[in-house]
């Protein structure tokens, strides 16, 4: 005699949160990277990575006590030491 009553999806889906509340995906890595994340990146020890931020000619910079490596920068220096080991 009665019909059974369809459930209500608007009711019974969990809610999502609103797009505007979510973080932005990123679409171009960071332009500076920290010497952790070069050393993780070039697969290098602590005290090599260091080292070379020391080094004249090295795209790193100082901003307070931390130490910021320019990824362009940095990608340029490698190509340059391709080519001077090279030859």
């Amino acid at each position: 005699m009665f019909k059974r009553a369809l459930p209500n999806p608007i009711l019974s889906t969990p809610q999502e949160e609103p797009t505007a509340c979510k973080q932005p995906i990123p679409m171009f890595p960071p332009m500076t990277m920290t010497v952790e994340a070069m050393m993780t990146e070039l697969n290098i020890s602590r005290k090599t990575a260091y080292d070379l931020v020391k080094q004249e000619g090295f795209p790193a910079f100082r901003i307070g006590n931390r130490i910021l490596v320019n990824r362009e920068g940095l990608q340029r220096w490698i190509d340059r030491q391709c080519l001077e080991h090279a030859a």
